[in-house]
């Protein structure tokens, strides 16, 4: 197992709180602000895994990605303030973004750029960063109010900018670090958040319902159980219809349950 996939494993013990569970456990901010704090952090790793995985096709060690993505979400947990009526991972967005393009500035270029330098770079519009060769200098400094030799400077050498966009598709095929065949992180991550999602659904459930589901999706083991042979392991047994009914009860169940809490 990979660090990178040890690290979804881990993050994977502790499911995402729901809207109404975050406004509970911040409820103690003021007397238990270290533990609430530590507590966001480990609740939204999966979320900080995501953008970590989103940017790993600039060639750029996922390891150190991780790193920089939890960083950026331990300091969120410093500055976050309860009483703005923020979801603490809206919040945090911004600074795990930061934090991975401040460590890709820093420690992943070819040639370190000073720090003005990357920040009138990151200042120019986004247009001018991704064709920067055709770039006209006497048109920038004009339209950015800098000497046209300030401009030469920033346009003169090429800057990679890391885009932090989540929803760039094309990033996950430009550098694969996975064994052909082998399933990806997103697919790990995806399985692990659904199977998730299964199990916070059933939280209404009898025990009954609980079980058929269970087997019917091989939730446990894998493998899939057909109504006629859940039937033969109830006790007392049911028949095969009798199954089909109390499953299409429980699903209905789970899906209002799912509804809830994501109205919440």
């Amino acid at each position: 197992m990979t660090a990178f996939e040890l690290a979804i494993e881990e993050a994977s013990t502790m499911l995402p709180l729901t809207a109404l569970e975050e406004r509970a456990m911040l409820k103690g901010w003021k007397r238990n602000k270290k533990r609430i704090r530590e507590k966001l952090v480990l609740h939204n790793r999966r979320f900080a895994i995501k953008m970590a995985l989103a940017c790993r096709g600039w060639q750029y060690d996922l390891s150190d990605i991780l790193s920089a993505a939890y960083m950026g979400l331990a300091v969120a947990a410093t500055k976050f303030d309860p009483d703005k009526g923020v979801r603490f991972i809206s919040y945090a967005v911004w600074y795990i973004r930061q934090s991975i393009n401040a460590d890709y500035q820093d420690n992943h270029r070819t040639v370190r750029l000073p720090k003005n330098v990357q920040d009138a770079y990151s200042d120019l519009p986004v247009e001018i960063r991704r064709n920067v060769e055709n770039a006209d200098v006497d048109a920038i400094s004009e339209l950015m109010g800098w000497t046209k030799e300030h401009a030469q400077n920033v346009l003169k050498v090429p800057v990679r900018d890391l885009q932090l966009d989540l929803m760039r598709d094309d990033w996950k095929s430009r550098h694969d670090i996975f064994a052909s065949g082998d399933p990806g992180p997103e697919e790990i991550l995806d399985k692990l958040e659904e199977r998730q999602r299964i199990e916070r659904s059933m939280s209404g459930l009898t025990d009954r319902e609980r079980s058929i589901i269970r087997w019917y999706y091989g939730l446990d083991d894998g493998e899939e159980c057909t109504l006629d042979v859940i039937g033969a392991r109830l006790k007392p047994k049911i028949t095969r219809e009798r199954v089909r009914q109390i499953k299409e009860t429980a699903k209905e169940k789970m899906r209002r349950t799912m509804e809830r809490a994501e109205g919440e």
